[in-house]
């Protein structure tokens, strides 16, 4: 029997006082005559509320709780401001009427406010608080910004990053930025756009423009620089390296004759790895050293190696080789042997998750997650980029006629998709970005 109260469990002793010996012989034997108690396990479900955490529009604000509240309903902390017991800015107003919030299903409610400070600037005081206790989870929260939309914005991914850790214990991904290719007109004579936007699909920015395409566009570890490559009509593509701040095409960093594809940041970010054809027109993996221009093949295997990518640690790099056999399939190289090792069967464009437990590949038209399988039928032969924390990935596809890019979490599956303006390709994620 199930019954819908504001309660999570519940069991009822029925006494059962047996007034005579005919009461007992009329009802027959329950299996022990001795028994004078009858106890019934009656479940309660509880209120079934499909959100986790309220979010009540902060004071003063009209920013802040907007985008807040759009990161974190994206997440599996299913989050909303709607239809809320109580309109409250502070963690005592909470605590006056907290068996409203209890009843209503909530697990915690996010309140605050934002103040003018000296300086011009707005400080954003916010609260979350464990509805079964009542307690402030780490305190009271204070966070600056400059008093204008983009920094508010920015200070609002800020603060989602800060309550998604104080309930999940988990880094936010929310400060990360997406980088991403946008083709328009005819196929045979497009024009590619390198745009970069928040990870909410706002605040888009044009980094780079040209006709013809651009390739595998890659953040630097600090999220301030992008590498990408660059093939105008009748050329071939070579590596760009500019400020994710500036505009304008920014250094061609490998003009070697040949296809320069496929780069790849080491963690320390000095160098990166990339795919360059320029030795006898065959593909291999090479190592860059940016500021000295030291150059060094690593691979020389049959065939062709494509699609390097560091692991979070630098001591190896996943990519993809043939091996003379014409089907791609992952391989890891081991930066201190020197040696090559297939870690996988059929598979294209691999990377890593940022704590190296996961790589996301193209298996065919499919994109595929170690450990969580099957994520998405793409239409298109692009991998994934993991978020910040490896919770949630974005990728492009090719549905109804038109590109499209998603962002799905691992935890929930849960995707949403972004509007752009022409077919997007090959979408980024950074580690961080810039304030």
């Amino acid at each position: 029997m199930n019954i819908k109260t504001p309660l999570s469990h519940l069991t009822l002793a029925v006494a059962l006082v047996v007034a005579s010996p005919a009461f007992a012989v009329g009802y027959g034997s329950l299996g022990n005559t001795n028994d004078s108690e009858l106890n019934f396990d009656i479940d309660v479900d509880g209120v079934q509320n499909p959100y986790q955490v309220a979010l009540i529009p902060f004071a003063g604000d009209s920013v802040v709780s907007n985008t807040i509240n759009n990161n974190l309903s994206h997440t599996e902390l299913k989050t909303t401001s709607q239809n809320l017991p109580q309109r409250a800015h502070s963690s005592a107003e909470i605590s006056q009427n907290l068996s409203h919030w209890q009843n209503a299903g909530f697990n915690y409610v996010v309140v605050g406010q934002t103040q003018n400070v000296t300086g011009g600037k707005i400080a954003i005081v916010f609260e979350v608080i464990e509805v079964a206790t009542g307690r402030v989870m780490q305190g009271r929260q204070t966070k600056y910004s400059e008093n204008n939309q983009s920094k508010l914005r920015h200070t609002a991914h800020v603060v989602s990053d800060k309550i998604y850790e104080i309930i999940t214990g988990e880094p936010g991904d929310f400060t990360g930025r997406i980088a991403y290719v946008e083709e328009t007109g005819d196929p045979r004579n497009k024009t590619s756009t390198l745009k970069v936007m928040d990870a909410d699909g706002q605040n888009v920015r044009v980094l780079f423009s040209t006709q013809g395409s651009i390739f595998s566009p890659t953040w630097s570890p600090d999220g301030q620089r992008i590498a990408y490559s660059v093939q105008k009509p009748n050329g071939l593509p070579v590596i760009h390296l500019q400020s994710a701040s500036s505009s304008g095409g920014g250094q061609v960093i490998t003009p070697f004759k040949g296809n320069n594809l496929g780069a790849s940041f080491s963690p320390d970010g000095t160098s990166i790895l990339f795919s360059g054809s320029h030795e006898n027109n065959d593909p291999s993996i090479y190592e860059l050293h940016i500021a000295s221009g030291h150059l060094k093949r690593l691979t020389n295997m049959k065939g062709a190696e494509n699609s390097p990518q560091y692991t979070p640690d630098g001591r190896s790099f996943v990519f993809t080789a043939d091996n003379g056999s014409r089907t791609p399939r992952l391989y890891r190289y081991n930066m201190n042997t020197g040696q090559a090792s297939a870690i996988g069967g059929a598979g294209a464009n691999p990377r890593v998750s940022p704590d190296g437990s996961k790589i996301a590949y193209v298996s065919g038209r499919s994109l595929v997650v170690t450990g969580a399988g099957t994520i998405d039928t793409t239409g298109i032969d692009e991998s994934a980029s993991f978020s910040p924390n490896g919770n949630r990935i974005v990728y492009s596809s090719h549905k109804g006629g038109r590109g499209q890019m998603t962002i799905r979490s691992l935890k929930t599956g849960q995707a949403f998709t972004i509007d752009t303006q022409g077919t997007v390709r090959e979408p980024t994620w950074s580690r961080g970005g810039i304030n």
